[in-house]
């Protein structure tokens, strides 16, 4: 495995150690095709959690044998398992998964993959353990990754919906909830919250956490308000390039901006740390994010600290990968892996 070590990278207070990985002799190539149009989703870099690096890509061998028409509409990925000291390549496989949403989702021990109508569990050597089928009784099903949990929406004609947490190393059920029908919360740890609209029409943020539940007014903006999970007992909520992040009990931790060129930033989070990156793109806001993913200049990161209740650090980076343009935050929160094309870098957060 060549590596190399870089020091010169221009971040917010100096310059920060970094390594990056060659995957080139495994398959992860750049293109030459001036036409390529690159989407999110194509290509997933993530920590599992024993702090390793486990990497996704376009597979160029084709999966044989016989297939469901499902697995006809999926895309074969190559994945290897690295060492994240040496890049030593641990373990390598190929699946088919679901390409246009995050398909990669760590556990305390191996990781889940979206593959169809199907969850597969593999294990930290990218062995088999099991595949879940979803039933049909199941009209949606989600991750969510700060309380190590499968969400599974219940199918339902009535004005609420039933849905249950199940854990994501034993999938044994930990709660359930009646929510409001085609809602779409992000679930913490005892309780969820969901952006919503009191009897006055004033949007809210609605928390609920041990029984009860707070409306928080959020400013009344002409553009649409989501929440996301920024740790297991924090959320974030975006309106009009502006976010807060509120804890459980409702009090604001700390408050933020998207520059006015970047489009809607993903958050990426750390398993074991009070630290949460947001990943924007420069140059192309306003626009769908596979537009923004073509046309956009540089991907903009910026990373968090909850307890510091502050942006920590920041980081362009450009050219805009094309095959690869994936991130993720080590479990510690001390490391920040990009997956650039043909190669995985990894960044020492301050």
């Amino acid at each position: 495995m060549r590596w190399s070590l870089i020091f010169a990278l221009l971040l917010t207070s100096a310059a920060a150690w970094a390594q990056t990985f060659d995957l080139q002799p495994y398959g992860f190539k750049p293109t030459r095709n001036e036409d390529y149009r690159p989407h999110w989703g194509s290509s997933e870099v993530q920590y599992l959690a024993d702090g390793s690096l486990l990497v996704a890509f376009h597979s160029q061998v084709m999966i044989t044998g016989a297939h469901d028409p499902v697995s006809r509409e999926l895309e074969p990925v190559d994945l290897l398992h690295l060492d994240a000291h040496s890049g030593k390549v641990l373990a390598h496989t190929r699946e088919l998964v679901s390409p246009y949403f995050q398909y990669l989702w760590p556990r305390e021990s191996g990781f889940l993959l979206f593959s169809g109508e199907q969850l597969r569990i593999l294990d930290d050597n990218l062995k088999l353990e099991r595949d879940f089928k979803i039933p049909d009784a199941v009209s949606a099903i989600g991750v969510a990754p700060v309380i190590n949990a499968l969400t599974v929406y219940l199918r339902s004609e009535e004005q609420t919906q039933e849905v249950r947490i199940l854990d994501l190393s034993s999938f044994k059920e930990r709660e359930s909830y009646q929510i409001v029908n085609g809602s779409t919360p992000i679930f913490l740890r005892g309780g969820y919250a969901a952006v919503a609209h009191d009897l006055r029409g004033n949007r809210i943020l609605k928390l609920v956490h041990g029984g009860l539940t707070q409306r928080i007014k959020l400013p009344q903006l002409p553009c649409r308000s989501r929440v996301e999970a920024v740790s297991a007992e924090a959320e974030a909520v975006f309106t009009c390039g502006r976010f807060t992040v509120f804890g459980q009990d409702g009090g604001q931790i700390l408050e933020g901006h998207i520059g006015g060129d970047e489009g809607d930033p993903i958050v990426i989070r750390a398993a074991r740390a009070p630290r949460f990156a947001l990943v924007s793109i420069a140059g192309f806001s306003g626009y769908p994010q596979d537009e923004q993913r073509i046309f956009g200049r540089a991907f903009h990161v910026t990373i968090y600290d909850l307890r510091q209740g502050k942006k920590i650090f920041s980081l362009k980076v450009s050219p805009m990968p094309k095959i690869g343009g994936a991130f993720a935050l080590s479990p510690d929160g001390k490391h920040l892996a990009i997956l650039k094309d043909g190669a995985v870098e990894q960044v020492e957060v301050p």
